[in-house]
């Protein structure tokens, strides 16, 4: 249940997370059961929580968000009484925009207390970059081989 939203400009995208971050200040239920959680951010993939008592990394969390109901997160990383948390699917930005047209603008005070993220997402591996060249190279081979054959095969 949702008690007070208070919503901001976006905040910047510079680390691993995807999709814009929108700055708020939302009291939620759920997540630190008998405690106080606040939702820091949002976007369609996750949020930046603020909870008390504290949560643990790998903790799946169910908090309730207006407009949308009870959605479950699994916290990814915290700084002090700041959580990292990924939503199990992405929610519709409608979702977001529900919560945010209810919201006041965050003073300029309140938007400068909110730290950026310290910790960043687990890397994902990656191909090398000459296993990357290969399929490069190879996909355009395959591709010039397909418009080759669909042309002798008009002739």
């Amino acid at each position: 249940m949702a008690v007070k939203a208070v919503a901001g400009s976006p905040a910047p995208n510079v680390d691993l997370r995807s999709g814009e971050r929108r700055q708020l200040r939302l009291d939620v239920a759920g997540a630190a059961g008998e405690g106080s959680t606040i939702l820091r951010n949002v976007s369609r993939t996750g949020v930046m929580l603020e909870a008390t008592p504290p949560l643990a990394i790998g903790q799946r969390v169910d908090i309730a968000l207006p407009e949308l109901g009870t959605r479950t997160l699994t916290v990814l990383w915290n700084n002090g009484t700041l959580y990292g948390c990924r939503f199990d699917a992405p929610i519709k930005e409608a979702a977001i925009s529900a919560a945010l047209l209810r919201a006041e603008p965050l003073s300029p005070t309140e938007a400068l207390q909110v730290p950026p993220r310290q910790h960043p997402l687990p890397e994902t591996e990656k191909y090398s970059l000459r296993t990357r060249a290969a399929i490069i190279l190879g996909s355009a081979v395959a591709g010039w081989g397909i418009l080759i054959a669909a042309a002798l095969a008009i002739v």
